[in-house]
């Protein structure tokens, strides 16, 4: 179990310090958001997990890599799926406010236990088994959040969790 754990924990590493080195393009978040599904639908689908999209229209566009914000994406969904039980949904969402382009992924899995809301975004922080996950998601989903001058925060309680990603709008950005 160490062995396959260690080799988890160096490939999340490898993946995570190849991607920093990428560009940083216009792109557009609802594509992003589109495409982090694609890899996890089928899933969702098999644990009959209902799938809400709320993205809004016209967003603009953002100065970002896209396969890291996938990368956040996957991580969320991932993260929802593996917190939710029988009638679960995860729902997501986009919208503009004070500047800013937020992105919601919430579902009606169990709630984050208010003890440990501050540590999970720590590096090896988990509440998982260690052989379903190595505490390395959502550390560096906040740090590629925090590279594009965003930020990541999440709020639970009994009927939902919902973890917010803000990412600031490009004064320049052109509508699609």
């Amino acid at each position: 179990h160490c062995i396959d754990r260690m080799s988890g924990i160096l490939n999340h590493v490898n993946y995570f310090s190849q991607e920093v080195k990428e560009e940083f393009i216009p792109l557009n978040l609802n594509n992003t958001i589109q495409n982090s599904i694609i890899l996890l639908k089928q899933q969702l689908k098999d644990r009959a997990i209902e799938l809400k999209l709320n993205l809004q229209d016209n967003l603009p566009l953002i100065s970002g890599n896209s396969r890291l914000l996938e990368q956040v994406s996957i991580n969320m969904i991932a993260n929802a799926r593996d917190a939710l039980q029988k009638d679960g949904y995860i729902e997501i969402r986009t919208f503009i406010k004070d500047e800013h382009i937020f992105v919601e992924w919430e579902n009606n899995g169990s709630m984050i236990p208010p003890s440990i809301l501050d540590s999970i975004f720590n590096p090896f922080f988990t509440t998982k088994d260690p052989d379903k996950g190595t505490g390395l998601g959502l550390s560096i989903s906040y740090g590629i959040v925090q590279n594009h001058k965003g930020d990541l925060s999440v709020m639970s309680d009994q009927s939902k969790t919902i973890f917010i990603m803000s990412l600031p709008l490009n004064k320049n950005a052109y509508q699609l």
